[in-house]
């Protein structure tokens, strides 16, 4: 529990100039999906005293960093992250929202994400159900991973 809120509170204090200094060994990344995907199996959405929402926005911030983008789609977060966006709460949708359009800024996580099931579906979905701040991380995110929908067949519509 000390490490996770060290490198969380780590991730929330870097500004984006510092944000090399999240680069951190692979294990760090591991442990926090691990959490995110142990707190969404349960009813409250928490483990360790942390929420899902809390765990995502952890894993965002140190989505800043270009290394780390790449290291946290390889580990697993966005399965997790299509999770929130089904059946989280407000919060936890709004920071898994943030999460997918920080990570979708790496050229290889574009393709993962066009092919991770449910992703660009529930990210479209949102879109055109939420308003706001949360309806404009959802068109950041298509936006980014324009070029690869469209070279999608499922996906060449949207």
């Amino acid at each position: 529990n000390i490490r996770l809120s060290s490198i969380s509170v780590l991730a929330l204090l870097v500004n984006e100039e510092e944000a090399e200094l999240l680069s951190t060994h692979v294990s760090i990344f591991q442990f926090m999906i691990k959490k995110l995907s142990k707190a969404l199996k349960k009813e409250d959405h928490k483990d360790l005293g942390w929420s899902a929402a809390e765990l995502t926005t952890a894993i965002g911030k140190l989505a800043r960093n270009d290394a780390n983008k790449k290291v946290l789609v390889d580990e697993g977060c966005l399965p997790l992250l299509v999770e929130l966006l089904n059946a989280g709460e407000e919060r936890e949708i709004k920071e898994a929202l943030c999460c997918i359009w920080a990570l979708s800024f790496d050229k290889e996580n574009k393709n993962k994400m066009v092919n991770e099931p449910g992703l660009v579906t529930a990210v479209y979905e949102k879109y055109l159900t939420l308003n706001g701040s949360s309806q404009h991380d959802c068109q950041g995110i298509l936006w980014s991973l324009r070029d690869e929908l469209l070279t999608s067949l499922e996906y060449k519509s949207i």
